[in-house]
Protein backbone atom coordinates (compact mmCIF):
# COMPACT_ATOMS: atom_id res chain seq x y z
CA UNK A 1 0.00 0.00 0.00
CA UNK A 2 2.96 2.78 0.97
CA UNK A 3 4.21 2.35 -2.70
CA UNK A 4 1.36 3.45 -4.43
CA UNK A 5 1.81 6.68 -2.18
CA UNK A 6 5.06 6.48 -2.94
CA UNK A 7 4.60 8.79 -6.40
CA UNK A 8 2.36 11.40 -4.49
CA UNK A 9 5.02 11.93 -1.64
CA UNK A 10 7.88 11.86 -4.28
CA UNK A 11 6.07 14.73 -6.04
CA UNK A 12 4.80 17.31 -3.40
CA UNK A 13 8.60 16.88 -1.97
CA UNK A 14 9.86 18.11 -5.63
CA UNK A 15 7.31 20.66 -5.50
CA UNK A 16 8.56 21.94 -1.92
CA UNK A 17 12.12 21.60 -2.84
CA UNK A 18 11.26 24.08 -5.98
CA UNK A 19 9.45 26.60 -4.17
CA UNK A 20 12.36 26.90 -1.65
CA UNK A 21 14.85 27.36 -4.38
CA UNK A 22 12.53 30.04 -5.33
CA UNK A 23 12.45 31.80 -2.41
CA UNK A 24 15.85 31.51 -1.77
CA UNK A 25 16.61 33.56 -4.69
CA UNK A 26 14.45 36.39 -4.29
CA UNK A 27 16.63 39.65 -3.32
CA UNK A 28 16.41 40.83 0.03
CA UNK A 29 17.80 44.72 0.17
CA UNK A 30 17.49 45.94 3.66
CA UNK A 31 19.30 49.13 3.33
CA UNK A 32 16.54 50.09 1.53
CA UNK A 33 14.06 50.60 4.62
CA UNK A 34 14.46 53.85 5.09
CA UNK A 35 12.69 54.79 1.72
CA UNK A 36 9.27 55.32 1.00
CA UNK A 37 7.41 52.36 -0.37
CA UNK A 38 5.97 52.56 -3.88
CA UNK A 39 2.88 54.87 -4.02
CA UNK A 40 0.00 55.14 -6.21
CA UNK A 41 -0.20 58.26 -8.80
CA UNK A 42 -3.49 59.91 -8.85
CA UNK A 43 -4.54 61.38 -12.21
CA UNK A 44 -6.60 64.64 -11.55
CA UNK A 45 -8.93 67.01 -13.46
CA UNK A 46 -8.59 70.88 -13.53
CA UNK A 47 -11.43 70.94 -10.89
CA UNK A 48 -9.89 68.38 -8.89
CA UNK A 49 -11.83 65.48 -9.27
CA UNK A 50 -9.87 62.05 -10.06
CA UNK A 51 -10.02 61.07 -13.10
CA UNK A 52 -8.10 58.12 -12.75
CA UNK A 53 -5.40 55.77 -9.99
CA UNK A 54 -2.58 54.16 -11.62
CA UNK A 55 -0.08 51.60 -9.92
CA UNK A 56 1.71 48.07 -10.29
CA UNK A 57 1.40 48.31 -6.49
CA UNK A 58 -1.51 50.08 -4.80
CA UNK A 59 -0.25 51.48 -1.55
CA UNK A 60 -1.46 54.69 0.64
CA UNK A 61 0.81 55.95 3.23
CA UNK A 62 -1.24 56.12 6.61
CA UNK A 63 -0.51 57.16 10.30
CA UNK A 64 0.10 54.66 12.52
CA UNK A 65 -3.14 55.35 14.49
CA UNK A 66 -4.95 54.32 11.31
CA UNK A 67 -3.84 50.91 11.95
CA UNK A 68 -5.94 48.35 13.81
CA UNK A 69 -4.32 47.65 16.88
CA UNK A 70 -4.37 44.32 16.45
CA UNK A 71 -2.39 44.20 13.27
CA UNK A 72 0.25 46.54 15.20
CA UNK A 73 0.34 43.50 17.84
CA UNK A 74 0.34 40.95 14.87
CA UNK A 75 3.23 42.61 13.22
Amino acid sequence: MSLVALPFVGGAGAAANGGIGSFESQQCDVTALDQKPPQRSVIKAADGSVIANLYTQNRVTVPLAQIPEWTRKAV
